[in-house]
């Protein structure tokens, strides 16, 4: 047993690196998972893994249960709104994944807990005057938007996870190595683009 962090780091990784290879092994979840945790990944079904750098394949039994959660679920989150009626100021919907908060933002909105309900993006500033609405100073940032969730080096470490078996499976060695060279152009021929890019720049 160790504490999740949604498998981010701490004991955990080391206990997932030691036993998901491993099919006598049950890994069971406790606890939420948030998307583009390694967590979630393992999860979501993936079949191998990148822990500390190394690959590793998932072959033990995953498990979930979402009893155990020490978050308020959508009932407790509306009930807990509904003793605050009415809230003069901004009701800001700001932890969860996307999906949720959009459903918890309906229901809020159809219960009329709020005449302000507001979901922030990340980076945005607001000013908080009291007993009315909420007013943004300041925009997000799209690119911290995008780092949100799951970002490149998810689908990175999906990729290079699944690599070293697939050139694996590859049997003339000349074929192979082909396949190399040709992902290395690929690389290559992005990098003379944002080379340009970066003389336009200049």
């Amino acid at each position: 047993m160790a504490a999740s962090g949604m498998c981010e780091g701490g004991r955990i990784r080391h206990h997932l690196k030691h036993n998901l290879f491993r099919r006598e092994s049950t890994v069971l979840f406790v606890g939420f998972q948030a998307e583009g945790s390694l967590g979630r990944i393992i999860l979501d079904g993936a079949e191998r893994v990148r822990i500390s750098g190394e690959d590793v394949v998932v072959r033990a039994q995953i498990r979930h249960i979402d009893t155990y959660s020490a978050h308020a679920d959508q009932d407790d989150l509306l009930a807990w709104m509904e003793a605050r009626r009415p809230v003069g100021g901004s009701l800001f919907l700001s932890h969860g994944e996307a999906t949720a908060i959009g459903t918890l933002r309906r229901i809020a909105q159809a219960r009329e807990l709020s005449a302000s309900i507001i979901v922030p993006e990340i980076g945005e500033v607001f000013r908080l005057p009291v007993g009315t609405p909420a007013a943004r100073i300041k925009t997000g940032d799209p690119e911290l938007r995008q780092a949100v969730g799951r970002d490149w080096q998810n689908s990175y470490a999906d990729f290079a996870a699944g690599l070293k078996r697939e050139l694996a499976e590859i049997q003339d060695a000349k074929i192979r190595q082909q396949a190399l060279d040709d992902m290395r152009a690929v690389l290559e021929s992005y990098k003379k683009v944002r080379d340009k890019r970066a003389a336009r720049r200049h």
